[in-house]
């Protein structure tokens, strides 16, 4: 991603550490020298990947302590999960090593109604569905609707959604929406689950933070856990189209 690498965009990520409760004060002092030291190398070094972050970041969630009010129950409601459907057809290519064109079929077959389907369709999706994970990584981002039990897209606005959970999603674009039961080990996220370029669209405290200035919502409640399959996930429910971004 083409984020400079400003001073105030380190500013922005050691602002991020020192709000962040999940860390204590040892944690917070050696995330804030590992931030400084890789804004020096991306800086100096011309470097594109910020690999001191990312490796620092993976070795302090191994043993990262968890405060009290950071003990928080699994979420009882539903959660959502946004992806941009080109995105989405690129992972299910990887996933199922086949081309695009196929991934794109499949995609479509996962997104049709089930009485649209005929009985090798359906039992076809079926076995696709337990092949194919959320993500094709090791976390995946979600979100709570605090206004809706098991509805996690109840009075939500489509066309500002991504905006709204920090997506750099273009309008026009479109994205597959997921509704799933909470993973088990579905948790809070920590400053150090966030990407060294997406550190300006989050904010301390579980909460997505707008990407477009003129998103005047609120932020929605964030967790982070394991991909399930989407055979868990219960597959794609509908597909929107981004209006603001």
């Amino acid at each position: 991603m083409g984020q400079p690498n400003t001073v105030q965009h380190l500013n922005q990520i050691l602002d991020n550490i020192g709000k962040d409760n999940r860390l204590n004060a040892n944690e917070k002092s050696e995330a804030r020298n590992c931030a400084s030291a890789q804004h020096a190398a991306l800086v100096t070094d011309s470097v594109n990947e910020p690999a001191l972050w990312s490796t620092h970041c993976g070795t302090a969630l191994l043993t990262l302590e968890h405060p009290p009010e950071y003990h928080s129950k699994e979420p009882e409601s539903q959660l959502g999960n946004i992806w941009s459907r080109r995105a989405f057809e690129s992972s299910v290519a990887r996933q199922l090593n086949c081309g695009v064109a196929e991934a794109k079929r499949i995609v479509a077959l996962a997104l049709m109604h089930p009485t649209e389907m005929n009985e090798d369709d359906a039992e076809e999706l079926s076995e696709l569905l337990e092949k194919i994970r959320l993500r094709d990584a090791s976390e995946c981002w979600l979100f709570q609707n605090p206004a809706a039990n098991d509805e996690p897209y109840a009075g939500l606005d489509d066309g500002n959604l991504s905006c709204r959970l920090g997506l750099p999603y273009r309008v026009g674009e479109e994205y597959v929406k997921f509704a799933l039961t909470p993973p088990a080990d579905a948790r809070r996220p920590s400053v150090l689950d966030v990407d060294w370029y997406f550190q300006q669209f989050w904010r301390p405290g579980g909460r997505t933070r707008a990407f477009c200035s003129n998103c005047q919502d609120d932020g929605l409640g964030e967790w982070i856990a394991t991909p399930p399959s989407l055979d868990e996930a219960g597959g794609p429910i509908a597909i929107a189209v981004v209006v603001d971004g």
